[in-house]
């Protein structure tokens, strides 16, 4: 009786070894893509895993916005990370759009790496979202009508990743990603291409 039971204990165990195994490689399969030109944006869950997290590709390494090592309020544009570090937090893969030439996805990449120069700072807070583009101009969200307007204003930056993205993207000459939520998974279904 004692022998069938241990029996039983470890078919039931290996089942579900089996099970883990196999959704964990799933979820692998199941990603879209690696990045492949500058310019192409990942998706992972972020090292939070609720919200979401997006960032360009520069051909080596990630060029995002996140608190990291400075914390909140400080300088947040980095360009240190490689995508091996960001598979681990529920990598989605790497979009692009089809119709941007490779210009329009450098431009977006080197506007967003000129970010650090307009001393951008990380928010989580929508409202005070700003990108800017000179010491008086800068891309801001309007949550009255979910899309980017472009403002003159004395500014710095605040960043988040998803509006990092959309609005280096929208400077660049590209369509705008921002909308209704504006979210990382909103920006990331807002581009259509799969790697």
């Amino acid at each position: 009786m004692k022998k069938d039971f241990y029996k039983h204990v470890f078919q039931v165990t290996s089942v579900v070894i089996l099970l883990v195994l196999s959704l964990s490689l799933a979820t692998d399969v199941l990603a879209e893509g690696d990045p492949i030109r500058l310019g192409d944006v990942i998706r992972s869950n972020g090292s939070g895993g609720i919200v979401g997290h997006n960032a360009y590709w520069d051909g080596v390494k990630l060029l995002e916005v996140r608190t990291g090592e400075s914390g909140m309020n400080k300088t947040c544009v980095y360009n240190n990370r490689n995508l091996k570090e960001v598979k681990g937090f529920g990598y989605h893969g790497a979009r692009y759009d089809k119709k941007a030439d490779a210009r329009t996805n450098y431009k977006a990449v080197e506007s967003g790496r000129g970010q650090a120069n307009y001393k951008a700072t990380y928010s989580l807070l929508k409202p005070n979202l700003r990108y800017a583009t000179s010491a008086t101009k800068a891309w801001v969200l309007n949550y009255n009508t979910s899309y980017l307007e472009y403002k003159t204003m004395k500014s710095n930056s605040v960043l988040r990743c998803d509006f990092f993205v959309s609005a280096s993207y929208k400077q660049a000459g590209g369509r705008n990603l921002s909308g209704w939520p504006h979210e990382p998974d909103a920006v990331w279904n807002r581009l259509p291409d799969a790697r």
